[in-house]
């Protein structure tokens, strides 16, 4: 029965928001005790919420489209179709980019953020994905966001300080940030229990800077 009854309190908490505030509701969602319950769905769910709170365009990964949270199909936060023309894509680009796990998207189609959940310290197919968002649109670099576990922090850097996108030519420590898991699930927390929140203000206070952690 908890478990029905937290979803039915979601679902009760989404639409009074809906109602009182006229934008996309953050759904209130039972805080984890420790940071090993929290998952890889658990955290693109809370990314394309506060996404669409944030009045972007929400593109969830294509592998990630086959997945759910708590009853809500990614497939349905997601966008349909990607925005960026396909025409302005290589093959590869477009293989790799649509497989980012969650892409927040302006009202012309350009990407604002970029996030890549991993529940690993194995981040270099993330930092692939990356490289071609970057040869597409140079102006989302900072908002590269590796979200990962806290217990990680350390075999994460070091894998992108000892990889070949350190440095010449793609500086990709300049471009990529951090997020851990708990600062996210606050960052969450703290929008949905807000009356207006500032999503973006949110993020960027979150992120961490991978050259000031050696």
């Amino acid at each position: 029965m908890g478990a029905h009854a937290d979803e039915a309190e979601i679902a009760l908490d989404l639409r009074v928001r809906s109602r009182s505030t006229g934008s996309y509701a953050i759904p209130r969602l039972p805080m984890p005790e420790d940071e090993h319950e929290i998952g890889h769905n658990d955290m693109i769910y809370r990314l394309a919420v506060l996404g669409k709170a944030a009045r972007y365009s929400v593109w969830i990964g294509k592998n990630e489209q086959t997945e759910s949270y708590r009853r809500t199909e990614f497939k349905n936060l997601s966008l349909t179709t990607f925005p960026i023309q396909k025409s302005r894509l290589s093959d590869k680009q477009y293989r790799r980019i649509i497989q980012i796990d969650v892409i927040w998207f302006d009202g012309m189609g350009r990407p604002q953020f970029a996030f890549e959940v991993e529940n690993t310290p194995v981040i270099i197919p993330a930092l692939d994905r990356f490289k071609f968002l970057l040869d597409l649109d140079s102006d989302v670099a900072g908002k590269l966001v590796i979200v990962a576990p806290s217990w990680a922090r350390s075999k994460v850097h070091d894998e992108l300080m000892h990889s070949t996108y350190v440095g010449a030519p793609l500086y990709m420590e300049n471009k990529v940030k951090y997020v851990y898991y708990p600062a996210l699930v606050m960052a969450y927390e703290s929008a949905a229990s807000a009356e207006s929140p500032d999503i973006v203000k949110e993020i960027l206070a979150i992120l961490r800077d991978p050259r000031l952690l050696d």
